[in-house]
């Protein structure tokens, strides 16, 4: 079952807010930015990059994956790694709230978001 309506409004005003606070800076947007996108019961985070060798083609690398499991009320957190398939995120790889998972987001004790 997807998010209902007001989950998805809350959801996106808590990535717009995180993007606003510790998203790229305006002056490297061009270079840089980020795109949250909801499917399904996921919420996940792509790094958008001009492509190398083609500035008009745009590069979407997955970063982190959150997951909601309705029937345990759990958000599960993944990062995607070299082998590019979903790991869990062994220093929380289950929070409470979504809200949890933007703190665990920052912090990225690991460094596995964002290399």
């Amino acid at each position: 079952m997807a998010f209902n309506d007001l989950e998805l409004a809350s959801i996106k005003r808590s990535t717009a807010a995180y993007t606003k606070k510790h998203g790229p800076p305006a002056h490297v947007q061009k270079q840089l930015s980020w795109d949250w996108v909801i499917d399904k019961q996921s919420v996940l985070l792509y790094e958008v990059r001009p492509h190398w060798q083609d500035a008009n083609k745009l590069l979407r690398n997955e970063c982190v994956k959150v997951t909601f499991v309705r029937t345990r009320n759990i958000w599960r957190v993944y990062w995607m790694r070299a082998d590019l398939k979903w790991h869990s995120y062994e220093p929380n790889s289950i929070v409470s709230s979504f809200n949890d998972f933007l703190n665990v987001l920052q912090a990225d004790e690991y460094g596995c978001f964002f290399g």
